[in-house]
Order: structure tokens, then C-alpha cells, then sequence
């Protein structure tokens, strides 16, 4: 997602503490490290303050905010909130910003009929009082797309957003391409009811911009045109669409940016998972490897990518059945996250990650004939998916940890411990309280306890997971 990377300068009062507070989390996060959870929070919270500085009246007029700041606030809190996988409250601040910007236009259309026809002076300060109040409150996304009148330029923006005396000076094309960027990006992801109609908007927004001087916006819009909507055919599985694309944004990427920049690394890692999904293995382990090779040398900042294109390469691995070399890579993705500060280890998606990537390791373990270390993965994954749920009761009754249990107890009938398979069996079955008991108790033999539909759906419910119908994703 793009983040508005650029110091805003403005000249009214009120205006320059949000300014201020834009400014400061920026400087904030080009300080610490991305990645981090808790700086991510530090600068979430400094963005949260400016905001509620539009609303503020000690010895100011409330209505003096500009609405680009505002914009620019609850983009910026979209993408940190993205990027903490909280998808839910970022496509609300994203939802926000659009609506703001979508509500700007209707104010500069209506600014521009009123000074044709050649309005007096104080019914233009009347109609400037109403459209401040009304920003307060922006009406819902409506996701029109703009007259001719509009894209002709009938409305004067300078390619700059003006909404008064004082605005904040930022690109109109760069600020609506990214917001509106932005926002199809995390209804894609949260596969909002409006996804299509947002991306055809956006789609409707790239195609009026002006390049002009602002060099971003020719990037943004090749994003625009040909990332989000391979993003949008891969989620709804039209691979061949959505390969197309990729393909076509990743030679544009590598002569933007170079062939070892991350932007390429990224378009690789999705261009080999639809690789995968399609089982053209071999094709997608090459485009994994390339971006992997990328991401080992683009810092420590970037460990979590390192660490999800090896759990990528040892799922490929696993499903050629190539099961040494995939555990060695399913243990090196592994290694990987325990390089990573603790705030950002134990964050839930990344644990929820750590925890599939644990079941993957012990099903090998198991195929493999090693049942001690199978053990041994088994019971760190009770602990871990206890220790997320709660622990305790709640956890004992919570269905994927049931399941992992059920999983512990074979292997320790297999290893001829019977003791200890029938106080794990037992402990299942004081935790069943939805009545299912049936359901987790069927014969091992019959099917794989790991991939059954049982597990898969508990697997669904621990972190609401999208797996793979592959095996090493089960």
C-alpha cells in the first residue's frame, strides 16, 4: 500500500498541529523499523491525535481543518492498520479518506457552477460555511464515476487540492490514486460486497490523472491498471487473467526499479503463488527462488518476507514430495521468525502463520517415520494455539487445539504410549462442549487427521485462514 511519504505544509493555526502530527509520525516511522508492532503503534497513535484535533475547539475554529489533512491521516492509518493485518479497521480509515476526496469533488464542481453564474460574495461565503460544516460529516461512497465535465478539467484543480485559503499542497492525481489504490487493495483483501464496483473506479480515476511533474503518479497508475487487477483475478481464481497481468507489472517494475527491488521480489512471490495454485510447480519455484534471492539481501528489515518466501518454496517442496529438502526449508522459515523482535513474533497473524507452518513440519515428521521429533513439534503447536485462545478451559474446548490433541494422541498410540494417549484423549473429551465428539473421533485410519474437513475448518477458525486445497497447506 502506499503511504503518504511527503511533509505537508500549510498556514492556518489549527491546520499546523495536524500538520504537525502527519509530520511527526512520518518522522517516526522512517526512524524505526516498519515492522515493528510497536512502532507501528507509536505512529497509530500520534495520527490519532491529529485527527482529533479536527474536531478540537480550544481557542480555534473547528472549521478551519482542512479536509486534505484528514485525508492524508486516515490514509496513512489504513495502511499501518493493513499492514498489522487488522483488514476490518484499515478499509474503514481507507473508506473514510476516499469519502472525504469523493465529497471534494462534489464542493469544487459546485464552487465552479457557482462562479460561472456569477454568485455575489456573501452567498459564496455562505455556500464555503455549509461545505465546511458538511465535511465533518462525508455522505457514503457512492463510486460514481466522474462526468466528461470533470475529467475534461471544466473544475480548475491545478492538479493541486485547494478547499480554501490555507490548504495543504499535495498532488490532486497522487492523492485520489492513492487513497482510491489503497482502498481496492483492502476490499480485495477483505472481499468487501463492493469490490468490483470500487475497482472500476479506480480504474475510472487512473484513466483521467496528469502525469505532469509528480513522478509517483505514473507508477501509481501502472499499479493501478495492471497490479490491482491480477490482484483482483488471483482472489477470484481467474489465474490466467491474473498471470497476465503480473506479468505485464513486473517487467514495467524491474525497469522502474531495477531487478532487485522489492517491488519486483513482491510481484514475484504472486506471480509463483499463482504458479503454485495452478500445480505448475517447477515454474513457481523458480519465481520463488528469484524472490526470495531478493529478500535475503535486502536487509533485516525485510525478515518477514524472507521468512513467508521459504514457508512458499518448502509448500512447493512438499507437494513435488520432496520432503527432506521441503523440512529443511519449512525449519529455516522457522529460524527466520526467531530472529524477529518479540512484539512482532507473537503478533496473531504472524503466530497463526508460525503455527501452519509448525503443522507442515510435524506432518513431514510424521511421513518421514522421525515420530520423537513429530512429538515434539505436536506439543509446541498445543502450546502455542492454547496460549492464543486463552488457555485454560477455553482452550481445551476450542476446536483446532481438540483437533491437535486428537493428533498427539495418535502418535503416542503409535509410539506404543498408551498412558499418555488416554489421558490426551480424555482431556479431549471433558473439553468437548459443542457435542462433536463423533465428529473428532472418527478412525484415524480412514483419513488424514490433518487434512479432514474437521481440521481444516478448526485450522479456518483459530486464524480464519484461506488454505490451500494443496496437502502441505492442510
Amino acid at each position: 500500500l502506499e503511504y503518504f511519504q511527503y511533509p505537508v505544509r500549510v498556514h492556518s493555526r489549527i491546520d499546523a498541529r495536524i500538520a504537525a502530527g502527519v509530520n511527526l509520525a512520518l518522522l517516526l516511522l522512517r526512524e524505526g523499523e516498519p515492522s515493528n508492532n510497536q512502532v507501528i503503534e507509536q505512529v497509530l497513535s500520534v495520527l490519532q491525535w491529529a485527527v482529533a484535533l479536527s474536531g478540537c475547539r480550544d481557542n480555534f475554529d473547528v472549521h478551519e481543518a482542512d479536509p486534505m489533512l484528514l485525508v492524508i491521516a486516515h490514509n496513512n492509518m489504513g495502511v499501518l492498520r493493513f499492514m498489522q493485518g487488522k483488514n476490518k479497521a484499515a478499509l474503514n480509515n481507507l473508506e473514510k479518506a476516499a469519502s472525504i476526496l469523493q465529497h471534494l469533488d462534489y464542493m469544487n464542481m459546485g464552487d465552479s457552477r457557482h462562479c460561472h453564474a456569477g454568485d455575489s460574495d456573501s452567498d459564496s461565503d455562505s455556500l464555503s460555511q455549509s461545505q465546511s460544516q458538511s465535511l465533518s460529516q462525508p455522505p457514503p461512497m457512492a463510486f460514481e464515476r466522474r462526468s466528461s465535465a470533470a475529467r475534461a478539467g471544466v473544475y480548475d484543480y491545478d492538479n493541486v487540492t485547494r478547499t480554501n485559503d490555507h490548504s495543504v499542497e499535495v498532488p490532486r492525481d497522487y492523492a485520489e490514486l492513492t487513497v482510491m489504490m489503497n482502498f481496492t487493495r483492502a476490499a480485495i483483501q477483505m472481499d468487501d460486497a463492493r469490490t468490483a464496483q470500487i475497482c472500476l473506479h479506480l480504474q475510472d480515476i487512473s484513466s483521467s490523472v496528469c502525469y505532469k511533474d509528480f513522478y509517483r503518479i505514473k507508477w501509481l497508475v501502472e499499479l493501478a491498471t495492471k497490479y490491482v487487477p491480477a490482484l483482483l483475478n488471483q482472489h477470484k481464481e481467474h489465474f490466467d487473467e491474473a498471470l497476465e497481468h503480473y506479468t505485464s507489472i513486473l517487467s514495467i517494475a524491474r525497469k522502474e526499479w531495477g531487478h532487485d527491488h522489492i517491488h519486483v521480489a513482491t510481484i514475484l512471490e504472486k506471480k509463483g503463488g499463482i504458479l503454485f495454485d495452478q500445480r505448475k510447480y517447477q515454474h513457481a519455484m523458480l519465481s520463488y527462488l528469484a524472490s526470495w534471492k531478493i529478500y535475503e539481501h535486502a536487509g533485516p528489515e525485510h525478515i518477514l518476507g524472507q521468512s513467508r518466501l521459504s514457508f512458499a518454496i518448502a509448500r512447493t517442496l512438499h507437494d513435488r514430495e520432496e520432503y527432506s529438502d521441503a523440512l529443511g526449508m519449512y525449519k529455516k522459515a522457522l529460524a527466520l521468525r526467531e530472529k524477529m523482535d518479540e512484539v512482532t513474533r507473537t503478533t496473531k497473524s504472524v503466530m497463526i502463520d508460525t503455527i501452519q507452518i509448525m503443522c507442515n513440519v510435524c506432518r513431514i515428521q510424521m511421513t518421514l517415520g522421525n515420530l520423537d521429533e513429530a512429538l515434539e513439534s505436536n506439543e509446541r503447536i498445543v502450546q502455542l494455539a492454547s496460549d492464543m485462545v486463552g488457555g485454560g478451559e477455553v482452550a481445551s474446548s476450542h476446536a483446532f487445539v481438540r483437533n491437535r490433541m486428537i493428533v498427539l494422541g495418535n502418535l503416542y498410540t503409535e509410539m506404543g504410549r498408551l498412558d499418555e494417549a488416554m489421558e490426551v484423549f480424555t482431556q479431549v473429551a471433558r473439553g468437548n462442549r459443542d457435542g462433536d465428539w463423533m465428529i473428532t473421533s472418527h478412525q484415524p485410519e480412514m483419513e488424514d487427521i490433518d487434512t479432514n474437513a474437521f481440521a481444516v475448518q478448526a485450522a479456518k477458525r483459530l486464524g480464519k485462514l484461506n488454505f490451500s486445497p494443496h496437502a502441505a497447506a492442510a
